[in-house]
């Protein structure tokens, strides 16, 4: 039961996660297929990849997150049942608490009913702060302040030396998400080896980058509530290793999935078709080098 728990349910999630996207693509933003199926395959072939494939405890939380946030925008792009997806939004939140900036997000869609939709969240909300109470004595203890600190212990580990999350982490948290590059070494094969560390969303992602042609209200509103998400993972002082890729973009890929699917409602740019073959050729070498052992720190 452990090893469904952390191996297979990851992958189930993952899975449903890309046939939830298309779903929300075609339905609630009415994508045409092909856009859709381009767009669903970036999602597919990239970190999401990495993240359903391996598995375990805390990745088990990354799919879990992704999951629910789709649930909640499927529901809130059409304007339906608010309750239930402040419901989901929830559960997304509780399984990646960087997930709750996307509030902004679900506060515009469903604008004059909000109230019903945080009524929704108030069920899970509830269970999480009693279960917070009944373990460090306030609903609003995580546990994060009582990650082990001292010599020797986490935060005297050389990235959490000014705590666990900073803003001075953000340069650094910037470096790993766009300027990781993989260790290349012509006297050993395969000469080109990722890195543990992080993996650039540059070479693992670049589909990401048809974001910056958003124009239109609601594509401004969601992706720059995905901005917010995204930086609030970048000050974490652990920039998500060991990884291949950048984990932490899955907390905010949901919404740029929206984003995307805004700017490319009828047709794919042939230089979006090349960054989603890129990114998926990539991962899948970057899934073989760390499978036969040969990524590097």
């Amino acid at each position: 039961m452990r090893e469904l728990g952390v191996g297979i349910m990851p992958a189930i999630l993952g899975g449903l996660s890309v046939g939830l996207a298309y779903l929300m693509l075609r339905v609630r933003l009415a994508v045409k297929e092909r856009p859709a199926l381009w767009i669903c395959a970036g999602f597919a072939t990239t970190t999401l990849w990495w993240v359903a494939g391996i598995g375990g405890t805390h990745l088990m939380a990354q799919t879990s997150a992704v999951f629910f946030l789709l649930a909640a925008l499927y529901l809130g792009l059409g304007d339906r049942w608010p309750a239930l997806a402040g419901l989901l939004f929830a559960l997304a939140v509780g399984s990646r608490l960087p997930v709750g900036l996307a509030l902004p997000v679900f506060l515009y869609l469903y604008r004059g009913r909000s109230w019903i939709f945080i009524a929704g969240a108030l069920p899970v909300a509830s269970l999480v702060g009693l279960y917070d109470l009944a373990r460090f004595g306030s609903p609003l203890d995580f546990g994060y302040a009582r990650i082990p600190s001292g010599p020797g212990l986490v935060t005297d580990e050389p990235w959490y030396k000014d705590g666990i999350m900073s803003a001075l982490y953000i340069p650094r948290g910037i470096q790993a998400a766009l300027f990781s590059w993989p260790t290349i070494d012509i006297g050993q094969a395969p000469f080109v080896k990722p890195s543990l560390y992080a993996d650039s969303l540059l070479l693992t992602a670049p589909f990401i980058g048809g974001a910056i042609l958003a124009r239109e209200r609601r594509a401004l509103v969601v992706a720059s509530t995905g901005i917010l998400v995204l930086t609030i993972d970048l000050m974490h002082g652990n920039p998500g290793f060991t990884q291949f890729g950048y984990r932490f973009i899955l907390d905010s890929m949901p919404l740029w999935l929206v984003v995307l699917g805004m700017v490319m409602r009828d047709h794919v740019s042939p230089v979006f078709r090349v960054a989603v073959i890129v990114g998926a050729l990539v991962t899948a070498y970057g899934l073989w080098t760390w499978a036969i052992g040969f990524a590097t720190i």
